[in-house]
């Protein structure tokens, strides 16, 4: 008798506690899954070996044709070097904001997983969720631009730099072959 006693008191409790509202609920649940979205996105669209592989190739290059490359070249060759270097800024943009927008997006899920775990646990109320919710919602809206803006840079870059690779990397060869001569 008494321990049906004690979970009735402890059901009592928890029932009392604060709680949100299937609205509040619902919302909490489609940020949810944004977020998830957001981290998919930089998970499956962005190859981090791949990124990386592709910034220490293309600095290397860059380095080449900055430092060692010391011979006039004809027209075509300065275009494709130019049009090759362009992607300098693009290349930066990746390697500095992949790592914090992965790190952001990873903080956000686990801040949201731990605002549904304290509003199971009652100890978040309709008030407190507001403040909470929105506050979440304005920092995914502005992940959600930067995931935007990093899967666009990286998929063109990406898809540039595999194009000019063979013509690039024959320039090089040609010039090493040359200085070898």
């Amino acid at each position: 008798m008494k321990k049906y006693l004690i979970i009735i008191i402890a059901s009592l409790l928890v029932a009392c506690g604060p709680k949100i509202s299937a609205e509040q609920s619902e919302k909490l649940e489609n940020l949810t899954l944004k977020v998830d979205s957001a981290v998919d996105i930089l998970t499956n669209t962005i190859d981090s070996n791949r990124l990386i592989t592709l910034t220490s190739d293309y600095l290397n290059k860059q380095s080449f044709f900055e430092n060692d490359m010391k011979d006039t070249v004809d027209r075509e060759t300065i275009f494709l070097i130019d049009e090759f270097m362009r992607d300098k800024k693009a290349i930066k943009y990746l390697s500095a904001n992949y790592g914090p927008f992965m790190n952001e997006a990873k903080a956000m899920k686990e801040q949201l997983q731990d605002l549904k775990l304290d509003i199971d646990n009652r100890l978040v109320d309709q008030e407190q969720f507001k403040k909470y919710y929105d506050l979440e919602n304005n920092n995914f809206l502005e992940l959600d631009n930067a995931v935007k803006t990093i899967k666009d840079v990286y998929l063109r870059v990406d898809s540039e730099l595999v194009r000019r690779t063979p013509k690039i990397d024959s320039i090089i060869n040609a010039y090493n072959l040359k200085s070898d001569a």
